[in-house]
């Protein structure tokens, strides 16, 4: 039995995925298997793959979205730790190895973190610090919330058997890694290395630029992550900060598309929701950019009950709440360490 499962998941992304296959291949470490999912792939995906029978398990799929796609794969692992790579990105040579320093420092850690490194179109390269952790539950927890502490598939190994009791929100198909690393920060023990293990590369059309996901999943994801039966109490305060950075995404995808109007709005309930947030520099430097084109504090209000009816509506907020959890997510809060 493998140490490490490498599960990358993959849908239309014919173009980036040898790159991303290969660099597996390249692992300094042998202590892994491969599992790559096609979630429906309409390109060329099924003939790239041939090629990689011999060296990973492959796995068809009707289309799910990614959430669906990563809970496959870990279903199908032996692995005793789970690494998700994104199908555009790529693993650096070391990245298995980093892992298991991780797990040589802290013996038994469910999750181990580490440094990655995001690569512009232009191919400028910018090093990303592995996540700050402070030791302190609750306070990592804040930091998670807020965007001080960041980790990112490929960047991240999980122990399999964390997966039994908490899965990716499959009711979502964006933001579903950020919940599911902030639910293993409210309640389980982690480690990071100062290494950095993966390059992220930006490019048209990823899913984690998609506009139309990010409207449709920005509060439904708060919704989820605050779900009273899946953290414990003390964590629930923190709301509106989580609220709050959603909104801020909100207000910047509209800001990019021009739509001044609806961005402004989103900015005033992020400020209302937690303007600690809503003065952090990048955001407000578009708000008051946007001012001469649409700044109307009527709407705020309006704009609040109108992006929340649309990212999360009625009838999801009565299944969520009716006490059956979505495929793919915790069926009850899972013991404090």
């Amino acid at each position: 039995m493998p140490t490490f499962s490498i599960v990358v998941p993959t849908y239309n992304h014919a173009t980036y995925l040898p790159r991303a296959l290969d660099s597996v291949l390249a692992q300094q470490s042998t202590d892994w298997e491969l599992i790559v999912v096609d979630d429906g792939s309409t390109d060329d995906t099924p003939q790239v793959l041939e090629p990689y029978r011999c060296r990973a398990q492959i796995i068809h799929t009707a289309n799910r979205g990614a959430p669906a796609a990563r809970n496959t794969g870990i279903a199908a692992a032996a692995g005793q730790y789970i690494v998700l790579l994104d199908a555009d990105d790529r693993l650096l040579p070391g990245a298995i190895g980093a892992f298991a320093w991780g797990l040589a420092l802290r013996p038994g850690a469910d999750l181990v973190g580490a440094a990655y490194a995001s690569i512009a179109e232009n191919g400028r390269r910018k090093p990303r610090r592995p996540p700050a952790i402070t030791g302190h539950r609750e306070a990592d927890f804040c930091n998670c919330i807020s965007g001080a502490i960041e980790f990112q598939n490929g960047a991240v190994a999980v122990r399999r058997a964390v997966y039994s009791r908490v899965k990716y929100p499959e009711s979502i198909r964006t933001l579903d890694d950020v919940v599911f690393f902030a639910w293993l920060v409210a309640t389980d023990d982690y480690v990071v290395v100062d290494e950095i293990v993966v390059e992220k590369f930006a490019h048209p059309g990823r899913l984690r630029d998609d506009y139309r996901g990010v409207v449709n999943d920005g509060l439904r994801a708060s919704a989820l992550l605050f779900d009273p039966r899946r953290l414990p109490v003390e964590f629930m305060a923190y709301e509106p900060t989580f609220r709050a950075r959603q909104l801020l995404t909100l207000f910047r995808a509209h800001y990019r598309r021009r739509e001044f109007r609806v961005a402004n709005a989103c900015f005033l309930s992020a400020w209302r929701a937690d303007w600690r947030q809503a003065v952090r520099w990048p955001y407000l430097r578009k708000a008051l950019r946007s001012l001469p084109f649409g700044w109307d504090k009527r709407c705020a209000v309006e704009s609040d009950q109108r992006e929340a009816a649309r990212a999360y509506p009625p009838e999801a907020a009565a299944r969520d709440h009716s006490g059956e959890p979505h495929a793919g997510e915790p069926t009850a809060v899972p013991g404090q360490r």
